[in-house]
């Protein structure tokens, strides 16, 4: 039950390849406990980028989910749900139509997050685990639909930038829908340099900083991350844990050498990913090799973190 001191509060993220949702009781102290997490894929973002619409089914499909995980939160005496959407919605032309389906068939309000406030959300999220003493990192999150990035300390990003580079985006453009076969080489290096020309002026604004530790989040690293350990130490990822490049490297050549049927069949790398794991790979491969990073730290925290912080200030519950 809820009790004054110990509310429970549902976080919706709405985003461009899935949709999550975090379930916490939250306490007095500023901590919180997590009661439950889910995530679906509904690929909002399959049409979004090419016709810059989000397609009606993939609208019914979030609108219903949303519905039944809310029905879920309150079971377990959820009072508040904060939801935000992310990339895909925030680019599509019909994007308020797919606001006003959730507020009339779900009554949920969403608010779109900006570029910017994602790579904010995202550093207060990861950042809340960490113990970076004096060390500055550099936050690195590969979505469906875009990538998000910034430099800080502790306790405040110095930069905050978002790329159009996701997932799920490039991996539409490039690896056509059905396309079975491997990556090649070549295919594999013309996603790079893709990647590499729309990442120039954020890549330029990076290298003025100082960075100490490379810190990823979110599913296309944390999937990389899970197939290295499971395929090198025969384990789970355990967060936070630092993974080399060098090693990851080995695990994307790899990938791409195996059919999108073979890939399915990866230990550590969800099905539903295999289709899209390549796109988000050439992005986390290209940027550390522009920035001459050789390994990261991978974190299981995320956005989902940084909006419960947000909540717990507003409610001025504070550590």
């Amino acid at each position: 039950m809820t009790t004054h001191d110990q509310p429970i509060a549902a976080f919706l993220d709405i985003g461009t390849n899935a949709i999550r949702m975090l379930v916490v009781r939250l306490r007095a102290s500023g901590e919180y406990h997590i009661l439950e997490q889910r995530r679906q894929v509904v690929r909002l973002g399959e049409d979004a980028f090419t016709a810059q619409q989000l397609d009606n089914d993939a609208m019914n499909r979030a609108a219903l989910l949303c519905r039944q995980w809310i029905k879920a939160a309150r079971a377990t005496g959820a009072g508040d749900i904060v939801a935000v959407a992310t990339s895909a919605i925030r680019d599509a032309k019909n994007r308020r139509a797919f606001l006003r389906r959730l507020r009339t068939q779900v009554g949920l309000e969403v608010r779109i997050l900006s570029g910017e406030d994602e790579a904010r959300l995202i550093h207060r999220g990861v950042s809340r685990t960490m113990d970076l003493k004096n060390r500055q990192a550099l936050f690195l999150d590969i979505g469906g639909g875009s990538t998000e990035v910034s430099v800080g300390n502790q306790h405040k990003p110095h930069y905050l930038a978002m790329l159009n580079l996701g997932a799920v985006r490039l991996s539409n453009q490039f690896l056509k829908p059905g396309m079975d076969q491997p990556v090649s080489p070549e295919l594999y290096r013309r996603i790079q340099e893709y990647v590499r020309g729309r990442a120039q002026k954020v890549l330029q604004r990076l290298r003025r900083y100082r960075v100490d530790i490379v810190l990823g989040s979110s599913g296309t690293i944390m999937a990389l991350g899970n197939i290295a350990v499971r395929r090198h130490f025969n384990r789970r990822l355990q967060c936070p844990e630092p993974v080399s490049m060098a090693r990851l490297r080995q695990i994307i050549r790899h990938l791409c050498a195996l059919s999108l049927a073979q890939r399915r069949q990866v230990p550590g790398l969800q099905p539903d990913r295999a289709d899209i794991i390549i796109g988000g790979a050439a992005i986390l491969d290209t940027l550390m090799a522009e920035l001459d990073m050789q390994a990261l730290t991978i974190s299981n925290r995320s956005l989902r973190d940084g909006l419960v912080q947000e909540y717990l200030e507003r409610r001025k519950i504070t550590a």
